[in-house]
C-alpha cells in the first residue's frame, strides 16, 4: 500500500514538472446512496402509485358506497386507474425507470384533477351556472407542464387520463363536454407547448386555450351566447362578457402557474424544460465567455457542432435542446490548455505537440474530457450536461496519436536493424493506453453528440466538400463507430442511425456550400471610366 502512493507522487511529481499536473484533486459529481435507491427502487414506486389510488379514490368520494350501482362505479373506476398506472409503466419504460420521473407526472396530474375537483365543489356551493364550472376548470394544466419538462407524448398520456379521472370525480351533466374538451384542448396545448421557445409565447399558449376552450363550451351548448340562440336574445350582456372574460382568464392564469412552476419541478426532480435549456444556452453564460476569448477554435467547432446535432436529434424526436446546449460546453475541457487542439493553432505557431512524444500527446488530448467534467461542477452545470461532456468521446481510440506511435515503434525497429539503435530505445505501444477511459453513451443524445463531433471536425480536412464526399465521411465514421461498439449502450436502432446521416448531410452540405468565386477588379470587363 505505501509503496504504490510512493508511487503515485512520484508520478505526479513528474507530471508536474512538465506541466501536466496542478495537484488540485479533481471535482467529482456528487452521488448520494439513498438518493440512488429512492429513484431505482420499486417499493417506493410502488408506495407512490398506490397513494395516487387512494388519493384519486378519495377525490371521486369512493368511500360512502351504499347501493351495487356505487359498488360498480368504484370498480369501474379502480379499474381505470389500474389501466392508467399499467400504460405508464409499459409506455413509458425507459422514462419511469426513475422513480422521479413516474413521481413527477403523477403528482401534474394529481395537481389537475384536485384543482378540477374543488373548482367544482366551490362552484357548486355557491349554486353558480355550470357555464362557470366549465370555463374555470384547468383542461391544459398536466399537458403544458409534462410537455414543457418531459416529451410531448406524455403531454397527450396526460389529457386523455386527465380527461377520463376528471369525468369521473366531478358529478355533474356537464361530464361529456368536459371529458372531450380536456382531450382536444391537451391535444392541442401539447403540440403548441411543443414548440415554445419563450414565456411570451406560453402566454399566448394560456390566450389561445381559453379561446379554445369557449369554442369548444359553445359547439357542445354549455355556453350559451345571447346571438347564437334565438330564444334568449334578452339576455344580459354582462354575462355573456363575464363568460368570454372567464375562459381567456383561465388560459392566462394556466400559463401564470406554469412558468413559476418550472424552475421548482426542474430543480426537485432533475429535469429541464424547453425554457430552461434556451436559458443555460445563453452564449453569455462565463464558461462559453472564456471559450470565445481563450478558444476562439474551439468556440467556433462547439457552434457547428450545435447546429449539426439539433437536426439530428430534430429526426428522430430525441431532445434537440439537450444537444444543442450540451454541444455549447462539450469541449470546456480544452480551456485548460486549448492551444494543444489544432482548431485553435494558427499557421505561424509552433505546433507543441511536435517535442512531445506521442503518448504525451495523447494523454493531454484524454484529459480535456476530465477537465470538461471538472470545469462542469465547478460551474455547477445540469448532470445531463456532465454527463454528455463525458460520453462524447466514450472509449474510443485517439487514432492520430496512435498511428503516429505505431510508425515511430516501426522507424526505431529499422534504426535497431541497422545498427543506429538499441532495444532499450524502443518504445512500447500499448492501443489501450490511447484510449479515452470514459463510459460509452448511455443516450441518444450523447451518441448524437459524439457523431456530429466526430463528422465536424472530420469535414475541415475535405478540400473539395461535395455532396458525395460529405455522405461517405459520414458513412464512414458512422460505421466506425458501430464497429468500435460505441452506441452498444444507449437505445439508438439502424434506422435512426440513417436519418441522423440524412440529417447531418443535409445540414453540413448547407454550410460547407460550394461558393461563386468573384472576379477580380483587373478581371472586371469595364472600367470606372465607362
Amino acid at each position: 500500500m505505501m509503496f504504490k502512493t510512493l508511487k503515485k507522487l512520484i508520478s505526479r511529481w513528474k507530471l508536474s514538472k512538465k506541466g501536466l499536473y496542478n495537484g488540485k484533486p479533481r471535482r467529482k459529481l456528487k452521488t448520494n446512496g439513498t438518493a440512488n435507491v429512492f429513484k431505482s427502487s420499486l417499493i417506493i414506486k410502488s408506495s407512490f402509485y398506490l397513494g395516487f389510488i387512494i388519493a384519486m379514490a378519495y377525490l371521486n368520494d369512493c368511500s360512502t358506497i351504499n347501493s351495487k350501482k356505487s359498488w360498480t362505479d368504484f370498480l369501474v373506476y379502480l379499474g381505470l386507474l389500474s389501466t392508467f398506472i399499467i400504460s405508464l409503466e409499459i409506455n413509458f419504460k425507459s422514462l419511469v425507470k426513475d422513480n422521479q420521473k413516474a413521481i413527477l407526472i403523477l403528482l401534474i396530474i394529481a395537481l389537475q384533477i384536485s384543482l378540477h375537483k374543488y373548482i367544482y365543489i366551490f362552484i357548486e356551493a355557491r349554486d353558480f351556472n355550470s357555464s362557470y364550472l366549465f370555463l374555470c376548470s384547468p383542461f391544459v394544466l398536466a399537458p403544458i407542464v409534462l410537455t414543457l419538462l418531459l416529451d410531448r407524448k406524455v403531454g397527450f398520456y396526460a389529457a386523455i387520463f386527465c380527461s377520463l379521472i376528471s369525468s369521473f370525480v366531478i358529478d355533474s351533466s356537464i361530464n361529456q363536454p368536459i371529458f372531450v374538451t380536456g382531450l382536444v384542448s391537451g391535444f392541442i396545448a401539447s403540440i403548441i407547448a411543443n414548440r415554445i421557445r419563450s414565456r411570451y409565447q406560453l402566454l399566448k399558449l394560456g390566450l389561445l386555450m381559453g379561446v379554445v376552450i369557449l369554442i369548444l363550451g359553445s359547439i357542445f351548448q354549455t355556453i350559451v351566447f345571447p346571438w347564437w340562440d334565438i330564444n334568449n336574445w334578452q339576455q344580459d350582456s354582462s354575462h355573456t362578457f363575464s363568460l368570454i372574460l372567464c375562459a381567456l382568464i383561465n388560459g392566462v392564469l394556466t400559463s401564470m402557474i406554469v412558468t413559476p412552476l418550472l424552475p421548482i419541478l426542474e430543480q426537485y426532480f432533475e429535469t429541464t424544460s424547453v425554457l430552461g435549456w434556451l436559458e443555460l444556452s445563453d452564449l453569455k453564460h462565463p464558461l462559453l465567455k472564456r471559450l470565445q476569448l481563450e478558444a476562439s477554435g474551439t468556440f467556433q467547432h462547439s457552434m457547428l457542432v450545435a447546429t449539426l446535432s439539433e437536426a439530428a436529434a430534430e429526426s428522430i424526436g430525441a431532445n434537440a435542446m439537450l444537444c444543442r446546449t450540451a454541444s455549447y460546453f462539450h469541449d470546456i475541457g480544452k480551456l485548460e490548455k486549448p492551444e494543444y487542439f489544432v482548431e485553435n493553432q494558427s499557421a505561424d505557431m509552433v505546433n507543441p505537440h511536435d517535442s512531445l512524444t506521442p503518448s504525451m500527446s495523447a494523454l493531454i488530448i484524454i484529459a480535456h474530457v476530465k477537465d470538461g467534467i471538472d470545469l462542469g461542477v465547478k460551474y455547477k452545470l445540469k448532470p445531463s450536461i456532465i454527463e454528455i461532456i463525458e460520453q462524447h468521446h466514450g472509449s474510443s481510440l485517439v487514432r492520430f496519436f496512435y498511428h503516429k506511435a505505431l510508425e515511430q515503434q516501426k522507424k526505431i525497429k529499422q534504426d535497431i536493424e541497422n545498427g543506429l539503435a538499441s532495444e532499450l530505445d524502443l518504445p512500447e505501444v500499448n492501443e489501450h493506453n490511447f484510449c479515452y477511459p470514459n463510459r460509452k453513451p448511455q443516450s441518444q443524445e450523447a451518441a448524437i453528440i459524439m457523431i456530429a463531433d466526430s463528422v465536424e471536425s472530420a469535414s475541415r480536412s475535405i478540400k473539395k466538400p461535395t455532396q458525395k464526399n460529405l455522405r461517405s465521411l459520414i458513412d464512414e465514421i458512422v460505421s466506425e463507430k458501430i464497429n468500435d461498439k460505441q452506441f452498444n449502450e444507449c437505445d439508438l436502432s439502424f434506422p435512426q442511425l440513417e436519418k441522423i446521416k440524412t440529417a447531418l448531410h443535409k445540414t453540413l452540405s448547407s454550410i460547407l456550400h460550394h461558393r461563386i468565386k468573384y472576379p477580380s477588379k483587373k478581371n472586371c470587363r469595364f472600367s470606372k471610366k465607362n
